[in-house]
C-alpha cells in the first residue's frame, strides 16, 4: 500500500480528533469566555478543513480509499 493512499485518512481522523476532543480541553482550563469560543472556532475550523482536504484527497485517488 502506498504512503499517498493512507494520507487522506490520517488528514480525516486528525480533522476528526480536533473537531471533538480540542474543545472538552479548552473547556476545561477556561479562562474567559471570549478567548475560548475564539479558540474553539479556530479548531474547529483547521479540523474540518483537515477532514475536507482528506476526502478531495480521496476523490482525487479514484475513491479506491487506500484499499
Amino acid at each position: 500500500m502506498n504512503f499517498i493512499k493512507i494520507i487522506p485518512w490520517i488528514l480525516i481522523v486528525l480533522g476528526a480528533v480536533l473537531n471533538f476532543l480540542v474543545p472538552v480541553f479548552l473547556k476545561k482550563g477556561a479562562a474567559s469566555p471570549d478567548a475560548v469560543m475564539g479558540k474553539l472556532y479556530v479548531t474547529k475550523s483547521v479540523g474540518l478543513i483537515l477532514v475536507i482536504i482528506g476526502c478531495i484527497m480521496i476523490f482525487w485517488l479514484g475513491g479506491k480509499f487506500g484499499v
